[in-house]
């Protein structure tokens, strides 16, 4: 079997056209939140509720850049320790601490219950500088949805 062909077996098997162009996305679960990778009781936080919704634009080729609407939510309990949004022109983000450099490692893949097919991966890690900082479980993942545009409002 050659490269190409393994490649188009790959994205059919994770959803196809869908999975590489989805016209929105619901994500949401739980995370850990270690600043700075510190992880004492003073500083790791557990968000019961983190989520995150997109709406990508049509031509989409950087899936992982602000573009489209893009909204994430972080909350402990009652309160909200963070909240991005992104309307496609404009940015609110509430969150004190600037950060450099990240990269994310994807694990845990599942086939999401619902349709389209939709394979996502349950587990996200984000690191800044080489320091994670957050592991996020998603639980939920949902698939062209109408999102409304008053959910990414600033």
């Amino acid at each position: 079997m050659k490269a190409l062909e393994i490649l188009e077996k790959a994205l059919e098997a994770s959803g196809g056209e869908v999975w590489q162009n989805p016209e929105t996305l619901q994500l949401v679960g739980t995370a850990d939140f270690s600043p700075r990778g510190l992880v004492d009781d003073t500083h790791l936080l557990h968000f019961d509720y983190y989520a995150l919704f997109r709406v990508f634009p049509p031509e989409n080729v950087e899936a992982h850049r602000a573009n489209g609407k893009v909204r994430v939510d972080a909350t402990h309990g009652e309160e909200v320790f963070f909240q991005l949004k992104f309307d496609g022109k404009s940015s609110d983000m509430v969150m004190s601490d600037s950060v450099g450099f990240h990269h994310r490692i994807y694990s845990n893949f599942y086939a999401a219950n619902n349709e389209p097919r939709f394979v996502q991966a349950h587990q996200m890690r984000v690191y800044f500088d080489g320091i994670k900082w957050i592991d996020i479980n998603w639980k939920d993942c949902f698939v062209n949805l109408q999102l409304p545009d008053a959910l990414f409002e600033p």
